[in-house]
């Protein structure tokens, strides 16, 4: 977990879960099998998300 200059909170993690929140226009959105990194981030108020996005294979990649 990450704050950006604005208080923008970055969390990258891993999961298993197929409805994983992600946005429009990211990078992957959609899982694909075992476990898939994500990316997130939410706004200052950490009430919003303003992306998030899968990156990972059919193998199991893990975000650390």
């Amino acid at each position: 977990m990450d704050i950006d200059n604005n208080g923008n909170t970055y969390i990258t993690g891993y999961t298993e879960s197929i409805n994983y929140p992600t946005t429009d226009q990211s990078y992957d959105i959609s899982h694909n099998g075992g476990k898939d990194v994500f990316v997130t981030k939410l706004n200052a108020n950490g009430t919003g998300l303003i992306s998030s996005t899968f990156i990972g294979g059919s193998a199991d990649e893990i975000g650390k």
